[in-house]
């Protein structure tokens, strides 16, 4: 085997030669070290074991007085509660619901730390319940309808993108490339209170290419043994790109960072945008403003909770209406009875009344709400979650949950199991959310998509009416058939993006 085949099996190239001889030479000096001044591990310490819990978690919901305190993490400087922070997806489960492993939690906030920081994804204690805080303001009725206006602003120009690409005939488009361009013009807008115009563009923004190829591979970490090692000496292209990336992040955050800053020293009005609310506010720990190097750790843990998520649940509820057309056109008929009237010229044409796709008018869309949720349902945006248990517990069934183990739990697993949603749990069945015409909400141990609780996701509300907006404008407008045969694979990253591309026939009704 030439050299040429061992480095490409490693990852590696021949530009990559000088590194790793220096991490060989490093390597051996720790080994020589080491056996002059061997290491000693402290004793009396317990192995965490490597076990499957039998399970499900909408157990919890049923033994709410007796909640196993692995659910919970305890701060015993402030004497609070809250749920134990959630890391994004590590690695499908299957049909397991729960495992115990090994990996300590700041294991996990190091593989993602150049990219996440100390946000809300990762912080605990005071920090995320006043970062929780600020942010819930957003969610208030009067701020949600901004969140619509804005929504609708990004969502025309995604018609008059499509618009343009069909006018003669249908066109095949990679339509998850169109959502995550729009979501992410969406939040740019909400979270920073700047329009990054990724949709009509022929590229998309720097930010956005650098926001995809970090998180991705960050999350490769995850599966590599040695990564730190590689991250320390800069030994591969991956560990070079995140790190180039990161960079390209950071110059774009602490541009509109200053720019905010500038804005607040005039006694400018603030806008109603993240970066905004937490600039006029102090950490109740300190009593200071946020720093530069916090607010973009607030940013970047809010733009994949709110770009990323949202992205990949439009791509699969346009997956599922196209397999699904009967479903497809109930939606539509909703929409144009809600939306416009019952009148279908109306949804059909290019001019848009924002009247008709009003905060009130999307809230009133019960069936593709239903659709929405089902959708989730079966493809959770974070497909496997994880909490920490600070000490000693047993699950409801006698299962014994040791101090130190990390838990994950399966919302994707969870979403197929037919012992929580019966025979069809399989079945893409929206009606499953509705009640006398109304939505029925399941428990949030059952439908495990938003977390729950303390943790329960803040953004589901404008997740959901970004969601039934997006459809409220494009389904009556166009018609998507599935191009390229897609069978329904993804990718494992942090969230749940299809695989390959979800290239789509548009065609203009």
């Amino acid at each position: 085997m030439s050299l040429h085949e061992v480095l490409a099996m490693a990852g590696l190239t021949e530009a990559d030669l000088p590194r790793v001889c220096l991490s060989v030479v490093l390597i051996f000096a720790l080994l020589v070290w080491k056996s002059i001044k061997p290491y000693r591990p402290p004793k009396n310490v317990p192995c965490v074991p490597s076990k499957p819990i039998i399970g499900c978690l909408h157990l919890i919901d049923e033994n709410w007085p007796t909640l196993p305190d692995f659910i919970l993490k305890y701060d015993a400087q402030f004497g609070q509660r809250a749920w134990a922070a959630p890391v994004p997806n590590v690695g499908l489960l299957g049909s397991c619901l729960f495992s115990l492993v090994t990996e300590e939690g700041k294991n996990v906030r190091e593989a993602l730390g150049e990219f996440l920081g100390d946000g809300i994804f990762t912080a605990d204690g005071p920090s995320w319940k006043h970062h929780r805080k600020v942010a819930s303001q957003m969610f208030s009725r009067n701020l949600m309808r901004n969140g619509t206006v804005v929504a609708l602003r990004q969502v025309k120009l995604l018609v008059e993108r499509l618009d343009k690409v069909t006018s003669s005939k249908s066109s095949v488009v990679d339509m998850q490339d169109m959502f995550f361009r729009m979501t992410i013009d969406v939040f740019a807008s909400i979270a920073f209170g700047v329009e990054l115009n990724s949709i009509l563009s022929d590229k998309p923004h720097p930010f956005a290419v650098a926001f995809d190829e970090v998180q991705n591979l960050s999350q490769k970490r995850f599966r590599d043994p040695i990564w730190r090692l590689k991250r320390n000496l800069q030994l591969t292209d991956n560990e070079r790109k995140i790190k180039t990336g990161c960079k390209t992040m950071k110059e774009f955050a602490m541009d509109v960072i200053k720019s905010k800053r500038r804005e607040a020293s005039n006694n400018a009005s603030m806008g109603p945008d993240l970066l905004s609310r937490f600039l006029d506010t102090k950490n109740p720990i300190d009593g200071h403003t946020p720093g530069d190097n916090e607010l973009r750790d607030i940013v970047m843990n809010f733009m994949i909770a709110g770009r990323d998520t949202t992205a990949c649940a439009l791509s699969w509820t346009l997956y599922e209406l196209a397999k699904n057309p009967d479903i497809c056109v109930k939606v539509i008929e909703e929409i144009k009875k809600v939306c416009n009237g019952g009148d279908a010229a109306a949804s059909r044409s290019r001019t848009f009344s924002d009247a008709e796709y009003s905060y009130e008018n999307i809230g009133n869309l019960t069936y593709t709400h239903a659709v929405a949720m089902e959708v989730l349902r079966l493809h959770p945006s974070v497909p496997v979650d994880i909490k920490f248990a600070v000490k000693n517990d047993t699950l409801p069934d006698g299962t014994f949950v040791p101090k130190g183990s990390s838990v994950l739990y399966s919302p994707y697993a969870m979403g197929r199991n037919e012992k929580i949603w019966g025979a069809d749990a399989k079945k893409f069945n929206p009606d499953r959310f509705i009640e006398d015409g109304k939505i029925s909400e399941p428990s949030q141990y059952k439908f495990t998509t938003f977390n729950a609780g303390y943790r329960l996701c803040l953004g589901k509300p404008l997740a959901m009416l970004e969601i039934k907006l997006t459809l409220a404008m494009l389904l009556p407008r166009f018609k998507f058939s599935i191009a390229n045969d897609h069978k329904g694979g993804y990718q494992s990253t942090l969230v749940l993006p299809m695989s390959p591309e979800l290239m789509m026939n548009v065609i203009k009704r």
